[in-house]
């Protein structure tokens, strides 16, 4: 090649400029091309003019775009960058006709001379010289517009597979409750193809009859809250109820507002929450039985004991059975109110306290009169391992006061409390203001089966502590926590 010719065999010439390489000559270059020189040069889009393939011109927007000057553009340098930019030749002979004239766009990924990558959007057109067509082409970066496009894309991808794979049915609907976009969860929740679901009326073709009605409230208040979350139940066109919970959100988009819905399906859960309470109530039924038929052979037992009572020959003898008949009687209390009780876990200690105090007083024949019961027990519920305890003390300390405490028809009063104290514990009380106990008596020491009984309760049943005084009768505290 020669050292004045560029790969296309045109000699360059300093004086002419740019359009001498188009022709060869001046006075045969292209109408206006001082103009068009002009705004070539200036424009910050690149431009360029190829001969076949081979380059005649590029502007220095071409240069800032792709890395290559000018010289090495015309010395053949981004031959391939070019070959990556030109349309691909149309099968077959070209249709004669303007419309050979007319420009070609195309979008190309390229490779700059420091080797990034950057898409380009590229119009190219034929003109006709002295010298023959040549292709004048336009580049346009348009990188970050396909970066976005490409983000956008794959948020749409992300979107779409939430869509497409979420468990809970996503549906879009109108301020008419009509649907416009779900995803195929429908299919299994409603049993209806996300087809045939876009465009149906919700609430008309899904809701019970109680919900449907109550729609404009409830729709109401979603607008008015921006959302709303509720259970639904439904009936699903193959006449399957189906259970959900909704968790419905407002959204705006320009001047329109929609519905987004999330719908979790619950149907099963529901069944077996059903079927579970089912089974709770007939093991509920079964204790309770138990319950019933545990006192009633605790009763039993008791009336032994007085039908044996009255064959005693002395007064010892009947307060033994006494006693041991208003033990079995706090037992079989604790069963007779778990069994009335509407749960059959805890106790109501108010009620149970009363009754067990006052059977006590019946079963010694106590002139009421002359020695008072007056009760003082918060609104409390313990658990049975907690309330048996608390029963056996109570009798154990009520029968002393009346055995001991008001000799020769001596009168009192009897006081039995129970309040809750700081940290969960209890305390309980019995006292009365009768002739007390000496001093210094250790009540744990007694050799008596009752406070030895009461001790024992109050140590190793209720893991609680006890201490008593003898000061104007005898009063008897136990604290403890519930087990």
């Amino acid at each position: 090649m020669n050292a004045e010719e560029s790969p296309s065999g045109v000699p360059r010439d300093a004086t002419t400029g740019w359009h001498a390489a188009i022709s060869g000559r001046p006075e045969d270059a292209i109408p206006g091309h001082d103009l068009f020189r002009i705004i070539a040069e200036s424009s910050p889009v690149a431009h360029f003019i190829l001969r076949e393939t081979l380059p005649l011109y590029v502007n220095p927007a071409f240069e800032a775009l792709t890395g290559y000057s000018s010289a090495e553009a015309l010395d053949g340098r981004c031959l391939d960058l070019f070959a990556a930019l030109l349309p691909a030749p149309a099968e077959g002979p070209t249709p004669p006709g303007p419309q050979s004239n007319l420009p070609l766009r195309s979008e190309d990924l390229i490779h700059t001379k420091d080797g990034s990558t950057k898409w380009l959007a590229v119009t190219t057109a034929a003109i006709h010289t002295a010298q023959g067509p040549v292709l004048l082409g336009t580049l346009t970066d348009i990188t970050e517009n396909r970066q976005r496009e490409e983000a956008l894309r794959l948020s749409e991808m992300r979107y779409r597979g939430v869509l497409e794979f979420a468990p809970d049915m996503i549906m879009i609907y109108d301020l008419e409750g009509t649907v416009i976009d779900v995803n195929p969860a429908c299919a299994r929740i409603w049993g209806v193809p996300r087809e045939q679901a876009i465009g149906i009326n919700v609430p008309k073709t899904f809701w019970s009859e109680e919900d449907r009605v109550r729609f404009p409230e409830i729709l109401a208040e979603t607008l008015r809250r921006g959302e709303y979350l509720r259970d639904i139940e439904g009936v699903c066109p193959d006449g399957r109820h189906w259970f959900a919970e909704s968790n419905a959100k407002v959204a705006k988009v320009g001047d329109e507002t929609f519905i987004i819905v999330i719908v979790r399906d619950v149907t099963e859960r529901r069944q077996l929450e059903e079927q579970l309470g089912s089974a709770l109530r007939e093991k509920e039924t079964l204790l309770r039985e138990i319950h019933h038929r545990v006192k009633n052979n605790m009763q039993i037992i008791s009336t032994l004991l007085k039908l044996q009572l009255r064959n005693a020959g002395d007064d010892q003898t009947r307060a033994l059975f006494r006693e041991s008949q208003n033990r079995i009687l706090s037992m079989a209390m604790i069963h007779e109110k778990l069994y009335q009780s509407e749960g059959i876990h805890k106790i109501d200690l108010q009620d149970y306290i009363n009754d067990l105090a006052h059977e006590v007083f019946a079963s010694f024949g106590v002139d009421p009169g002359r020695v008072g019961l007056r009760i003082d027990v918060q609104d409390i519920a313990l658990k049975m391992d907690t309330a048996i305890p608390c029963g056996l003390i109570i009798i154990e300390l009520i029968s002393n006061s009346l055995k001991h405490a008001f000799p020769e028809g001596r009168g009192g009063e009897v006081f039995i409390g129970l309040r809750s104290q700081d940290h969960g514990y209890l305390r309980l009380t019995v006292s009365d203001d009768g002739v007390g106990l000496p001093r210094h008596i250790d009540l744990a020491r007694l050799k008596s089966l009752g406070f030895r009984l009461v001790s024992d309760l109050a140590r190793y049943q209720l893991q609680g502590e006890m201490d008593y005084s003898v000061e104007g009768g005898t009063t008897v505290h136990v604290t403890f926590h519930e087990r």
